[in-house]
């Protein structure tokens, strides 16, 4: 076995095991190899230095001290204390890349679910409120933390159902909590991609709704058209609006997964920000002039024949 030392996440970990005065070796990349009285003992730390290594530097003392603590009661108990993460009244909550400002570098448990738009672990407070939930509080795999709070989110109650619009049908989930976003992960649920192979427009004006327009019953510009107006009438009402930015769910290689393994994966769905921008209408030829704002979008109108 060879020592390597390299990373600040590695130096971080030494660091945290010094400080509850222990010395620590990594060798082999990932083996944590700790001197104590007892003697020598290993502990695999592949997952957590994964983890570790994006983070800011400022967030690694706490990250590290977490894993410490939880290996060094691992040794004393003689098995891992995993977490029972379903008894921790976990959720997901969906923001903005603005909304999250300064928290972006915080210790917070955060992961991008598409551009601009980021989802949080949340922990229920017993006054009925919500917190963020911190990166050292449980001893668990990000991955982990974040399939049980999604999956508690989708077992909340909640509403599916179609409306009818101008150019085709639009189903939407309305949740009685503010996770409604969670539903992302499961669109294939709601949309079965073999009978929608192009998939669905995808927007969450509010909270408490996710709206799916599938393609292939309208022309784009029509389709576009109504997800704009519900999205819109929906966000104007709502007592906690996200977006009104419309997304295209593409399906693909996280459909292929199994709902289960797709939540523990660690990805996200494919969803792509579209848009365009309407002139007023030409008063002498009825024209009307059409922008389309990003490459996904011409990209959307390019399938269906322009």
């Amino acid at each position: 076995m060879t020592e390597h030392i390299s990373t600040p996440a590695e130096q971080a970990l030494l660091q945290a095991f010094q400080a509850r005065g222990h010395r620590a070796l990594i060798v082999d990349g990932t083996m944590v190899q700790l001197i104590t009285a007892t003697g020598t003992h290993q502990v695999e730390a592949g997952q957590w230095l994964q983890e570790a290594a994006p983070l800011h530097p400022s967030q690694l003392p706490g990250f590290s001290d977490q894993f410490a603590a939880w290996a060094l009661g691992t040794l004393e108990n003689g098995a891992p204390a995993a977490p029972d993460l379903a008894s921790e009244k976990l959720s997901v909550f969906l923001y903005t890349e603005e909304a999250i400002g300064k928290y972006r570098g915080g210790n917070l448990m955060l992961r991008d679910v598409a551009p601009g738009l980021l989802q949080m672990v949340m922990t229920d407070e017993p006054d009925g409120g919500f917190s963020g939930l911190d990166r050292g509080r449980l001893a668990a795999g990000e991955q982990e933390v974040f399939a049980a709070a999604v999956s508690r989110s989708l077992a909340g109650e909640h509403t599916v159902a179609v409306y009818d619009f101008a150019y085709g049908k639009l189903t939407y989930v309305q949740t009685q909590r503010p996770d409604a976003a969670a539903h992302l992960h499961v669109l294939a649920r709601h949309l079965n991609p073999a009978q929608f192979p192009h998939g669905a427009l995808v927007s969450f004006p509010a909270a408490d709704y996710l709206l799916m327009y599938p393609l292939g019953q309208a022309h784009p510009l029509e389709t576009m058209f109504d997800m704009n107006n519900a999205t819109a009438q929906i966000g104007e009402k709502a007592m906690r609006s996200i977006t009104d930015q419309v997304f295209w769910w593409r399906p693909g290689n996280y459909e292929h997964l199994s709902e289960n393994d797709a939540l523990r994966s660690g990805r996200v769905p494919d969803l792509r920000p579209v848009g365009m921008t309407m002139s007023e209408r030409d008063p002498q030829t009825g024209a009307v002039d059409v922008e389309l704002t990003t490459p996904a979008t011409s990209e959307l109108f390019s399938l269906f024949g322009g």
